[in-house]
């Protein structure tokens, strides 16, 4: 099924709150920013692509940023592959910034906060795919975002293919069950090649990525803990810090929150805990109701329910 989205349906008052909720609705929550709210001009095509989605989008200069504050009330976890086909843009995540231009594909998380900043009208394409399905086939994945394969590079040229024609087979409705397993099988491997994720880690690394595991360990209930303060203490760059955790298909703050929340649910199950508030303060959680939301989503119940259940 096709839906198409045009700013030039409505009004020209409401056109960019229009286009906000699409874009908000359809990638992730953000906040949208330009210069020509009433002259703004958006349109996209929205195609289901077996359980994920392509999108052809088109739009007037436009800067969006997805904080952390969003992360909190969105609990968006995709994965995007998009192709630039008109226009160039920058894109900040993960520590990296980059340059988008016609051709290439970048890769980017819903997961964790970013900036896109569109200078100029563009249009691109965007494959959605949920975290689960790429990271089964790359186990790198989570540490991608912000990467980008270029227009002139092979791995690049071959994942733009398949995203443009991907689009042309969403738009006829030719998606059978057995197309998206397959094109992401092509897309992760392609991504493997062109960024180099599966390679294995070396002796130091190893050693250096056990030395920042054990440090964060032992500082979890600092609820201030954060990459630069990490890597200070442990003594490497942030670009080494994200590498190494992007090598076993995660990210530092990500790898510590499985942990915080794997540490307060063994307190609760074995009955060491004698209050939900107190265990979440104790391994690090500041906000309770984000504690009690990522809990819910790594283990199906809530803290109080755990500690019922099985406590």
């Amino acid at each position: 099924m096709m839906q198409v989205f045009d700013t030039r349906d409505q009004g020209a008052p409401h056109r960019f709150g229009f286009w906000h909720d699409i874009v908000c609705r359809t990638y992730a929550r953000c906040d949208g920013m330009t210069d020509e709210r009433t002259r703004f001009i958006g349109r996209a095509e929205l195609c289901d692509f077996g359980s994920a989605q392509m999108t052809q989008v088109a739009s007037g200069p436009i800067e969006y940023l997805r904080s952390a504050s969003d992360l909190r009330r969105d609990q968006r976890d995709d994965m995007f592959l998009a192709v630039m086909l008109n226009g160039d843009a920058l894109f900040t995540q993960n520590d990296r910034s980059v340059r988008q231009r016609p051709g290439d594909v970048l890769i980017y998380d819903s997961g964790r906060p970013y900036r896109f900043r569109f200078e100029t009208a563009k249009e691109a394409i965007l494959l959605r795919v949920s975290r689960a399905a790429l990271q089964s086939r790359l186990l790198a994945a989570d540490g991608l975002g912000g990467t980008v394969l270029r227009a002139d590079g092979p791995c690049g040229a071959m994942a733009a293919g398949l995203l443009r024609n991907g689009m042309e087979m969403a738009r006829a409705g030719a998606v059978s069950a057995a197309v998206l397993p397959s094109m992401i099988e092509l897309l992760a491997a392609t991504l493997a090649q062109g960024t180099g994720a599966t390679e294995a880690l070396s002796r130091g690394d190893h050693d250096r990525l056990a030395r920042v595991k054990r440090w964060m360990l032992e500082n979890m209930a600092n609820d201030a803990l954060a990459l630069e303060g990490v890597a200070v203490e442990c003594g490497v760059s942030l670009r080494t810090l994200s590498r190494l955790f992007a090598r076993e298909g995660t990210t530092p703050m990500r790898w510590l929150q499985q942990r915080r929340l794997a540490a307060a649910r063994s307190a609760l199950v074995e009955g060491r805990a004698r209050s939900v508030t107190g265990i979440a303060f104790a391994v690090g959680f500041n906000d309770l109701s984000h504690f009690g939301r990522v809990f819910k989503a790594a283990y199906g119940q809530t803290p109080r329910e755990a500690q019922r259940r099985d406590g």
